[in-house]
């Protein structure tokens, strides 16, 4: 699994233009079965999918035109999951209205998820994949309670995984709010130490990383075998403003 905000394509100059930055995203997908993005424009899903044959997009805009602005994509290797169903709900008091912003967040924000089959094991899954607001506190805090309340009803207990980035750091409600709920913070789960080298947001100044804000939370039925913050330039720049979170999971074996 991973998690990564490739950062919206825009028209910078180099080396953050997204014509510079493309092949590096690219590049990390390289042995991972899902992946949650975030900041996700249309060209980039075009360019995603002519790169990336072996993977299908669930992609869908926060905005009322779901080709305009940023989406939450998810990527998946349809060679080892059939996905069952997929969706997205804004993060709002509607949260069924496309672009609904009820709570004062900077931004209209969203969750896209899917449900899916494991080929091999037959077992059933559900993905959520999301970006919380990145100003108002109270929006992250309505957020992740709305994302949980739906979870709880859509899975019906059924394995979860949720992703993406939160804008918290480890001390903010937010977490705390995940981890109430009985969801693992799957590095963590790995390191139970923080130290720097944790820290998932950079902004393009140094490795040391300036926030801790990009997560993969999973359910009990997971088991963690490793879990990582990758943090490698391609052609001598990151190609985000974040470094992209990687874990390997496994089912736990019924008991």
């Amino acid at each position: 699994m991973m998690t990564y905000n490739i950062r919206y394509a825009e028209d910078k100059p180099e080396p953050e233009s997204w014509d510079n930055r493309r092949n590096g995203i690219i590049s990390s997908f390289t042995g991972t079965d899902i992946a949650g993005l975030q900041e996700v424009r249309s060209v980039q899903v075009n360019d995603l999918k002519t790169n990336l044959p072996a993977y299908s997009i669930i992609h869908r805009s926060r905005e009322i035109d779901p080709e305009e602005g940023e989406g939450v994509s998810l990527l998946y290797n349809g060679d080892k999951f059939k996905l069952l169903n997929s969706g997205t709900f804004w993060l709002s008091d509607t949260p069924e209205v496309p672009g609904s912003n009820t709570w004062n967040a900077a931004c209209n924000r969203i969750v896209t998820w899917g449900r899916f089959r494991d080929n091999q094991t037959g077992i059933e899954f559900f993905v959520y994949n999301t970006h919380l607001d990145h100003v108002s506190q109270f929006a992250r805090e309505k957020s992740i309670v709305l994302i949980l309340d739906t979870m709880r009803i859509m899975t019906s207990g059924s394995p979860v995984i949720l992703m993406g980035d939160f804008n918290s750091e480890e001390d903010n409600p937010v977490y705390k709010i995940i981890k109430d709920f009985g969801l693992k913070d799957a590095y963590r789960e790995i390191k139970s130490v923080s130290d720097s080298m944790d820290l998932t947001f950079h902004g393009w100044q140094n490795e040391k990383g300036l926030s801790r804000i990009d997560y993969i939370f999973i359910s009990p039925d997971f088991q963690v075998r490793n879990a990582r913050v990758i943090k490698s330039k391609v052609n001598g720049i990151y190609p985000s403003d974040h470094f992209p979170v990687v874990t390997e999971i496994v089912f736990k074996k019924p008991e």
